[in-house]
């Protein structure tokens, strides 16, 4: 009986360090050479945050909302140099590049120009799929109540600080989750 007891503990005990992620555990994916972050379950306040002046409509009023199981999530937008890996091997081509990363030459900065299609593609190839709203809004939220995680301009590029320009991605403050560019701004 002890020696099933023992053997019942040490099962229960390697299924829960299997199931058990440490908010913000970053791993690497080896397809598209991202990072991806462990978001845990919990529940949040979702919409319009109290003080928050700049909310459209929809996003009111805030509500609650539980995350019943964890996830991974990109710690950055996805690169210009992930979609081309995934043009590589899909056989999909390139969207049309903007002009300030003309020929898709730098492969730091976030992909643009594709629509859902495409960003769901990518996603299942990648080994994905897309967040819901829920969550990611939870994930850029990383138990925050505010608006933003931080100062704005420490956070987020926006048209007062970015020179009007696109920059490589992870050059702000990650959020709570370790998360960067996640601030969505005006």
């Amino acid at each position: 009986m002890r020696a099933m007891l023992l053997a019942m503990l040490l099962i229960f005990a390697a299924a829960l360090a299997a199931l058990a992620q440490a908010p913000g555990t970053v791993k690497t994916n080896p397809k598209d050479g991202l990072n991806y972050v462990w978001i845990p379950p919990g529940t949040f306040m979702m919409g319009c945050s109290p003080g928050d002046n700049e909310c459209s409509g929809d996003e009111k009023p805030a509500h609650q909302v539980t995350i019943t199981r964890g996830f991974w999530i990109g710690q950055t937008p996805v690169t210009v140099g992930a979609y081309k890996r995934f043009v590589a091997a899909s056989g999909r081509q390139m969207p049309d590049a903007p002009g300030f990363n003309s020929g898709w030459v730098n492969d730091p900065m976030p992909i643009v120009n594709v629509d859902w299609n495409d960003a769901t593609a990518f996603c299942g190839w990648a080994g994905g799929r897309l967040p819901t709203e829920a969550e990611w809004e939870y994930a850029a939220r990383a138990g925050s109540t505010e608006a933003r995680y931080g100062p704005i301009d420490e956070v987020a590029w926006y048209s007062n600080n970015s020179g009007r320009k696109t920059h490589e991605v992870a050059q702000k403050r990650a959020n709570g989750f370790g998360l960067f560019d996640i601030t969505g701004e005006r």
